[in-house]
């Protein structure tokens, strides 16, 4: 037998930055947000020239929600952004996609060209391992700038981060890197 797509299934384009609106419409305003931890595979070299990832990352029911950011030389992060979508299954297999640009601290940060990173691995007592891949949104999508394996380790330099008792909540202590537009 043959399977026919169901044509009323929406399917959205990572690249056009809805993430607010899926916050409005996805989950039950009463649904609590877990904490999951910070994850970190940075490394210093030199003084203030700082490499790698740093994630934050949350869970309401079984999506995560959350942020990311790059760091590529810089003691601030080049690029960061939240965590668009993402599950997370009993078994710790987790997958999401991070829309990321330029960080804030950057003069030009809204004109640039978002960065699109989707991570596929597992979540456990080990940290955050899996593979990540990017592409520019700008660029042709198919072209997959990077594509590497990642090990981010829990990082508690800051403590544990907050619980919410909803996702308005969350939206609202989070409301300034949320905004990818101005």
């Amino acid at each position: 037998s043959e399977i026919i797509a169901d044509e009323s299934i929406e399917t959205s384009d990572p690249c056009e930055y809805n993430f607010l609106s899926l916050l409005d419409t996805e989950f039950e305003q009463n649904t609590k947000v877990e904490t999951l931890g910070v994850y970190d595979s940075t490394w210093v070299v030199g003084e203030e020239s700082v490499y790698g990832y740093n994630v934050k990352l949350w869970k309401v029911d079984e999506t995560v929600i959350g942020f990311m950011n790059h760091y590529y030389g810089g003691p601030e992060p080049y690029q960061s952004g939240p965590i668009i979508s993402g599950m997370m299954g009993d078994n710790g297999k987790t997958e999401f996609t991070a829309y990321l640009k330029l960080s804030k601290g950057y003069s030009d940060w809204s004109a640039s060209d978002p960065i699109i990173m989707d991570f596929v691995g597992d979540l456990s007592a080990d940290g955050l391992k899996g593979s990540l891949e990017n592409y520019n949104c700008v660029k042709d999508k198919s072209d997959i700038d990077m594509a590497r394996s990642i090990h981010l380790l829990e990082y508690d330099m800051w403590g544990d981060l907050e619980e919410f008792e909803n996702i308005q909540a969350w939206k609202n202590a989070f409301e300034y890197e949320l905004n990818m537009t101005d």
